[in-house]
């Protein structure tokens, strides 16, 4: 944590959104202390961040490391005693390059949260106390710099002024930073004419490195250092390009070899170093946790091997020598060689946590991840789920209280056979921060290719009779989310919360647009992947589609208040997609929301693709420009898109890692994502002038409407793509065999990446067609479809959920 604040050791603390986002952007170390007092709504949304955060930092130091550790506990403490996060990362470690790091590992216990309140309240004294000795031992005056220093014992960031001055701390940071062999530059083959040169680096690639890893702003400086290493033969050159600054040219460098080699010992060394003191601290942190919370135990074994031996174990047995509580966390240290061409190969992490779940949880899991996807949905369709988590609604557990005894339900004769915890679970509607419901409604179905639906979630009120099969007086537990199929909606989620940090950003840099009242943000929304190809999305009502709103109205009637919120949105949501290069920006995928936000939907397209069809960067339609004129806002939107991305563009190696983290999951490289994100198409960072990178945002936005691509894309939209999915609909020949040369590409693009070869989702477990329609999935986008179909599924076993590890099959 960057930011000391007055209160962090008060028994009030809590971790919030701001603090969080500085801490993140900065790359400090999230601290356990922090992790344990953050709001259960804040760590749903930014799970995920903080899974890829934590799994980046496991790579980067010994297992051993007590920090990690720390927050690896943390997390586990706090998500085994809330319903909702503890769904949330079971269904996210099965997800992209999660799958090779997060091994949650359910165990079943009816008592489980009851136990967890415990750990969680002792937990957050132990690392109150942690934290309080250790800020007891940092000097006041680092204490004061939050860019020198962090909650977590301090930075090891290398100050550039320094590099560039002095040469011994220049040859510490290639030894120690830029050569490291787990997570300095990597080196790779690179072709040189007619022959390739192995174990070297582009210019680039040195300069993205050198960016990144300091966290530098400024291309002049990054050049200045690379130029230094040149200089002193760390990096030499084999390639035969003019000589421009560094940075600027496209010549190719190899290491040199002492330095390489010396750098590889030193991490060997501090390996060692790190393993000689496992013992010492074991004991630390069992004697941390003497109470009965858990235990901690390092092993070296196999993946493979770790994962049957506790499959095959019941609960009971998992148990740590000598400790009182069962072994609830397992971290475990591989190498896997993965074929790059650096000195050593990375080194993947396996997080294995111990999760307990009861009867509501081992529900929840088998209807997310199979019964909901086993058939196409239709409308008025019912699963009688009897019990199962809301997906999106959370409540803090000191805002409420349980809505009545549920001993007089268990008492009832006409249970029908079904356990008495079962029965206690349906009676307790708001439970461990997660709404229960009992029934889950399709209300509407699509009409795309896909099918996707809206889904209604009810819950029995008090004083129902719990009569089996006649389950009446229910009540609507809001929001609804849309179950849809086809799409990789882990690109959904990250591009939101990316979304989210962008809205960060121009608060922090609320001067910038004349206070808050006037700084852009996108309107984001709820992603939930459960699935390669399936997921769960927010339903957000009074939604219209660009290319059918009207516009002419909108500018009669708009009041000031109206236009302030319309050129804030549009700015935000704009510019955002902007950044992340979402493609296929056609106006369905543009929508107004009650007649005041614009905001963007579906993002199947990312980081610079696009569909055959390409859409402009900037999705402005004609009426839109119109209307802004009419109502005098369009140049102060053309303007304001400009100051919003060179707001971002300031921190934009800040953004552009936590991007890479974010959006490797989905099956895409780092390097490609960092790589596109500094291009022109993006943050522009080869560009020195802010000016002329402002410019180049701002003429595309003043010709979006105007050009062949807007026209070509939206005529295609509205005529060639209905057509294209009848044929399809129909079996047309011509149609298949489009879809499949675009499943082929496919396949072999997730060959070629192996971030994409986790991307899979198991035959049994969806209902999508080939292709999907891509169409939007909101209401507004689709017309209803008939049938009616009653689903009940039986109570799963857990056997069927929970018998063979997702982790034993990946790693072989």
């Amino acid at each position: 944590m960057g930011e000391v604040e007055q209160d962090v050791l008060s028994d009030s603390y809590v971790y919030n959104e701001r603090t969080f986002l500085n801490d993140v952007l900065r790359g400090d170390v999230l601290v356990a202390h922090n992790i344990v007092n953050m709001k259960t709504r804040l760590m749903y949304t930014y799970i995920p961040l903080i899974m890829g955060v934590v799994g980046e930092y496991a790579a980067t130091v010994n297992m051993n490391d007590p920090e990690l550790l720390e927050v690896l506990m943390a997390t586990r403490i706090r998500c085994a005693a809330s319903r909702p996060l503890n769904f949330r990362i079971n269904a996210l470690a099965l997800l992209g390059d999660h799958l090779r790091t997060w091994c949650p590992e359910p165990y079943y216990d009816p008592n489980c949260y009851n136990r967890a309140e415990i750990e969680l309240e002792k937990a957050r004294n132990l690392f109150q106390k942690r934290l309080r000795e250790r800020l007891s031992n940092l000097d006041p005056k680092m204490l004061s710099d939050s860019s020198k220093t962090s909650l977590s014992g301090g930075s090891n960031q290398f100050d550039a002024d320094v590099l560039l001055h002095d040469s011994n701390v220049l040859m510490e940071y290639i030894h120690h930073r830029f050569y490291h062999p787990v997570t300095g530059i990597k080196l790779k083959s690179h072709a040189l004419g007619l022959h390739r040169v192995k174990d070297s680096v582009s210019e680039n690639a040195a300069m993205l490195f050198l960016l990144t890893d300091l966290r530098l702003n400024s291309q002049n400086t990054a050049s200045a250092i690379g130029t230094k290493l040149v200089q002193i033969q760390a990096l030499k050159k084999v390639s035969f390009s003019a000589e421009k600054q560094f940075g600027m040219g496209k010549n190719l460098y190899v290491p040199d070899k002492g330095m390489l080699e010396k750098a590889r010992q030193l991490a060997e060394n501090a390996s060692k170093k790190a393993g000689s003191m496992k013992m010492q601290t074991q004991h630390e942190l069992d004697e941390m946790l003497r109470d009965g919370m858990m235990s901690l135990e390092i092993d070296d074994t196999s993946p493979a091997s770790s994962a049957s031996v506790l499959a095959s174990q019941p609960p009971a047995a998992a148990m740590t020598q000598g400790a009182v509580g069962p072994k609830m966390f397992k971290a475990q240290l591989h190498d896997l060689d993965k074929g790059e061409s650096s000195p050593t190969p990375r080194k993947n992490v396996y997080l294995h946590l111990r999760l307990g779940a009861d009867l509501v949880d081992l529900r929840t899991f088998f209807f997310y991840k199979a019964e909901l996807w086993a058939q196409p949905l239709s409308e008025h369709q019912v699963f009688r789920v009897f019990t199962a988590l809301h997906p999106l609604y959370i409540q803090e557990s000191s805002e409420f209280e349980p809505n009545f005894d549920a001993e007089t339900v268990v008492s009832r004769d006409e249970s029908g056979g079904l356990s008495s915890e079962l029965l206690t679970m349906m009676s307790a509607s708001v439970d461990h921060e997660g709404y229960v419901v009992n029934r889950i409604d399709v209300t509407k179905v699509f009409s795309s290719l896909a099918r996707p639906g809206i889904l209604a979630f009810n819950s029995i009120q008090p004083g129902t009779e719990m009569t089996i099969g006649k389950l009446t007086d229910l009540a609507e537990i809001k929001p609804r989310v849309i179950a849809k199929t086809g799409d990789n909606l882990i690109n959904d989620m990250n591009v939101e919360l990316m979304f989210r940090l962008f809205n960060h950003v121009w608060r922090e840099d609320a001067q910038r647009f004349g206070g808050m009242d006037h700084v852009p943000f996108s309107y984001t929304y709820e992603v939930i992947p459960c699935g390669a190809k399936a997921g769960l999305l927010e339903l957000m009502d009074g939604l219209k589609p660009l290319n059918h709103y009207d516009w002419s109205e909108w500018a009669a009637k708009a009041t000031p208040s109206d236009l302030k919120m319309m050129l804030r949105s549009a700015v935000g949501s704009s510019v955002g997609a902007y950044v992340l290069g979402c493609g296929d920006r056609h106006f369905d995928n543009v929508q107004i929301k009650d007649g005041t936000i614009l905001l963007h939907i579906d993002f199947g397209f990312i980081v610079g693709e696009q569909p055959p069809i390409e859409s402009p960067r900037f999705a402005v339609s004609a009426e839109m420009e119109e209307a802004f004129k009419k109502t005098k806002i369009w140049d102060k939107y053309v303007d304001l898109c400009g100051e919003a991305f060179l707001s971002l563009r300031t921190r934009g190696v800040d953004l552009s890692r936590i991007c890479a983290i974010l959006m490797h999951h989905a099956g895409r490289s780092r390097d490609r994502i960092r790589k596109f994100l500094a291009s022109k198409d993006s943050f522009n960072l080869q560009e020195h002038q802010s000016e002329k990178a402002k410019k180049h945002v701002t003429h595309q936005i003043s010709s979006a409407s105007k050009s062949w691509e807007t026209l070509f894309r939206s005529f295609a939209h509205n005529n060639v793509d209905p057509l294209f999915y009848q044929m399809l609909e129909k079996k047309f020949p011509p149609a298949l065999l489009a879809v499949y040369i675009m499943e082929a590409k496919e396949k072999n693009k997730a060959g070629a990446n192996p971030g994409a070869a986790d991307v899979t989702v198991d035959s049994t477990t969806t209902r999508a067609p080939p292709l999907e329609a891509k169409k939007s999935s909101h209401p507004s986008a689709h017309h209803g479809r008939k049938e009616s179909k009653v689903a009940s599924v039986p109570f799963p076993q857990i056997g069927s959920l929970f018998g063979t590890s997702k982790k034993d099959s990946s790693h072989n």
